[in-house]
């Protein structure tokens, strides 16, 4: 977050001339890496290389489309969830151009009555996205030609405080159509977005970790039905 809203920035990085490190096949080059090391380390030295565009308002959180990564989400401290389309500054980067033209949200959503941090693209189907909020509450997205729809008459209400985190799960049993989410009231739920009912999750665990606020989740991407959470308490729990 800048210190004033003006500078506040979104950044798109690349590394380059990355080589593997001393660890790396360390039985087999033991003869070689003597030689190695009479190269000049400028040589072997790593660059970063980024491009800028001006974001409105500090950035809580930034998630990138599994199925297109040049369309990025933003949290805004403003209390607004912007999509972006970062295409010109991915391309100025591969390219090495030294600029890149100035980016433009290319939808934003201001139905959430609070600035939030949870941010989340479906793995399973390209746009379908999910925001949630300080106001305690998850918004479902989805995809429509030239932008999406936000079912902000719909919320999913389930947390009695701000939702820190949310995820699409991954495999498993009716993956598509289900999400979790985690609170800082200390609960984390799992909520099938079929269901009618957006006060009724399918699974719900109010006291995860003894009391503390929950902040991160995560699916298992091998084991469908496992998820893990991260609390205050300074531990994590598999599910």
């Amino acid at each position: 977050q800048a210190s004033r809203t003006e500078d506040n920035r979104l950044y798109v990085m690349k590394w380059h001339k990355l080589y593997k490190t001393s660890k790396d096949g360390r039985e087999d080059e033991e003869d070689e890496e003597e030689s190695d090391n009479e190269d000049s380390e400028d040589e072997h030295e790593a660059a970063l290389e980024s491009k800028a565009t001006p974001h409105p308002g500090g950035v809580n959180r930034v998630r990138a489309m599994p199925q297109a990564g040049h369309i990025v989400a933003t949290w805004a401290d403003t209390g607004k969830v912007h999509m972006w389309n970062l295409d010109a500054q991915r391309k100025a980067l591969n390219k090495g151009d030294r600029a890149a033209p100035q980016a433009k949200p290319i939808f934003t959503c201001e139905s959430h009555k609070d600035e939030g941090f949870a941010l989340d693209f479906s793995p399973n189907e390209a746009g379908r996205f999910l925001s949630g909020s300080n106001d305690s509450q998850v918004l479902l997205w989805g995809p429509v030609p030239g932008g999406w729809t936000v079912e902000s008459q719909q919320p999913f209400k389930g947390h009695k405080s701000s939702v820190e985190d949310v995820q699409w799960k991954k495999l498993g049993n009716s993956f598509q159509s289900t999400f979790a989410s985690c609170s800082s009231d200390g609960s984390f739920k799992v909520w099938d977005i079929r269901e009618k009912d957006r006060k009724k999750p399918s699974i719900n665990v109010p006291d995860a970790h003894g009391g503390s606020d929950v902040n991160v989740l995560s699916w298992s991407p091998i084991v469908g039905e496992l998820i893990v959470t991260g609390g205050d308490d300074g531990g994590f729990k598999i599910w």
